[in-house]
């Protein structure tokens, strides 16, 4: 049976005596009045008598819990700090365990032994040192966003990476970027120069190769891509001149000599020819060694320069020499 006490509205639960007791007598245990309680109606009175010293036969039990009360159990204080003793231990255990092993792993376990505080001590200071030094190596390397995107040389390498997956308007973009900020810079001009060239914007490629070669005149494959487009024009001359120049660089460029010696094929010169696709070949440039066998049979075949005849003999020159 459920019952709220009239003078300060405490609720209870209590068992019913028995239909041989229609009344019970009951205790507040809030404030202390004593409580008639008719068991047929559950009607509740106050009594003005004291209050009993215990609770009779169909006596109020503890009060009805209600949302938002007092939990039955409550940890006491002392459990939360023996947890927090019991985690404090586990880390200085492990703490204590990789010092031990990393002073074992470098022999000077009698250091530990003899004084493992300072040891233990000696042992984080490093390491803070040592990670406050890589963090300060990283910070070096890892620039600002706003920075990076300044950067000319990190443009052309984007502006590469760019030429290299065939994403030619977003090189250009980088790399007129990196020739805005950085108007000397060679390798901007160079990448911009191929990038022009598999557009077929040859002109303008050509501008920037003959830019890229003022600025870094040792650059040979710079000479190679202007030689390649004045071949292109048919200008076997200086085709020849930068090919030359790019050869003179890179001694061991089986592309330059195959090309150099393409362009004295087609203005007659065999000798030559010959000699740049034998080179070509055996720098392992394989279309060098193609045209190696050409080039050879074809000056097999050359005739013979005529010889000159004296007019008072009638005999070559040579022969009228010997003769007279």
């Amino acid at each position: 049976m459920r019952i709220v006490c009239p003078a300060c509205r405490a609720a209870y639960r209590c068992s019913v005596p028995g239909p041989d007791a229609p009344l019970a007598k009951a205790s507040c245990t809030r404030c202390g009045a004593t409580l008639l309680i008719d068991t047929e109606t559950g009607a509740v009175k106050v009594t003005t008598g004291p209050p009993a010293a215990g609770p009779e036969r169909g006596a109020a039990e503890e009060p009805e819990k209600t949302p938002g009360t007092v939990p039955d159990r409550i940890p006491p204080p002392e459990q939360k700090e023996m947890d927090y003793l019991a985690v404090g231990y586990v880390v200085a255990v492990l703490v204590v365990s990789i010092v031990a092993g990393f002073l074992v792993s470098r022999g000077r376990v009698g250091d530990f032994l003899s004084s493992p505080g300072k040891s233990i001590v000696r042992w984080v200071k490093r390491s803070e040192a040592r990670l406050k030094e890589r963090l300060a190596e990283k910070a070096k390397d890892i620039l600002p966003f706003r920075e990076r995107a300044r950067d000319p040389g990190n443009l052309v390498k984007r502006g590469y990476r760019f030429y290299r997956k065939g994403e030619h308007k977003k090189a250009l973009i980088e790399l007129d970027r990196a020739i805005k900020l950085d108007p000397k810079n060679s390798r901007a001009y160079f990448w911009r120069g191929r990038v022009y060239v598999k557009t077929r914007r040859y002109d303008e490629a050509m501008s920037d190769f003959k830019s890229a070669v003022k600025l870094d005149p040792r650059y040979a494959p710079s000479y190679n891509n202007l030689g390649w487009l004045h071949g292109l024009k048919n200008e076997h001359d200086e085709k020849i001149r930068y090919l030359s120049k790019s050869i003179e660089l890179n001694p061991k460029n089986g592309w330059a000599h195959y090309n150099r010696g393409r362009s004295y094929f087609i203005k007659g010169d065999l000798e030559r020819a010959l000699r740049d696709a034998k080179k070509a070949c055996d720098l392992g440039y394989k279309q060098g060694c193609e045209v190696y066998e050409k080039y050879k049979h074809r000056l097999k075949k050359k005739p013979a320069p005529a010889e000159k005849v004296s007019k008072e003999s009638g005999l070559p020159i040579r022969a009228a020499a010997r003769s007279a």
